[in-house]
């Protein structure tokens, strides 16, 4: 496993990891942030309810995602495509690969999440050996303390780009050059819907060009 992967980010409409309400994507080849996106997501079956809460939290409104949201079929397609022969990385991995699977269980979707590496626990574990214990291990203050470009938290594409851009940065600091070496024990199994069995994957589907990368960092 080299320096490839890619970075997701869930917001969720309520407390229910069924309720995703946005998603965002950054994907990593060669050590390099190639493609980014993100979109609202229709939360599926009986989790679309929106607490006040989480709207405090990230902004979103049932009335964004009923206008331009996406229905989770679409997203969980999409998910897989770009996630396809990939490992996946996530602040919080823990929450991230459970709202996948709850979305798809909700949905009676059968498709099993992406295998899935931990940005908080890589961070917990590297920043005592390459630098010094932080007061917390949130992604706002791990960007803070390696200085990235600052970003809008809870906006799930700008979460996703900073957490690949977390992965990269420690591994240039701890001269790694693969997910390997960063996570020994290796990516969380991927999850799927009790009782069910993981189906195909399909196609890869083009995100952001490096460029558009580019431009907009």
């Amino acid at each position: 496993m080299g320096l490839d992967f890619v970075a997701i980010d869930f917001e969720t409409a309520n407390a229910s990891r069924a309720s995703a309400c946005a998603v965002g994507l950054a994907v990593v080849e060669g050590g390099v942030v190639t493609s980014q996106e993100g979109w609202l997501i229709r939360p599926p079956g009986g989790a679309g309810r929106f607490d006040r809460r989480n709207i405090a939290i990230h902004g979103i409104t049932a009335a964004d995602c009923t206008a331009h949201g996406l229905s989770w079929a679409e997203t969980e397609r999409r998910l897989a495509a770009v996630t396809a022969g990939r490992v996946a990385v996530a602040h919080n991995a823990s929450f991230d690969r459970s709202v996948w699977a709850a979305a798809n269980a909700e949905s009676g979707i059968t498709t099993a999440t992406a295998r899935f590496c931990c940005t908080l626990d890589l961070s917990r574990r590297a920043f005592p050996r390459l630098h010094r214990p932080l007061p917390d291990y949130k992604l706002h203050t791990v960007a803070a303390a390696l200085s990235l470009p600052p970003f809008r938290h809870h906006d799930a594409e700008d979460d996703a780009v900073t957490a690949a851009m977390i992965v990269l940065e420690l591994a240039r600091r701890a001269r790694c050059d693969g997910l390997a070496q960063l996570w020994p024990a290796g990516p969380t199994p991927p999850a799927a819907p009790r009782g069910t069995a993981p189906t195909a994957l399909g196609p890869v589907r083009t995100l952001r060009t490096t460029a558009e990368v580019a431009r907009r960092h």
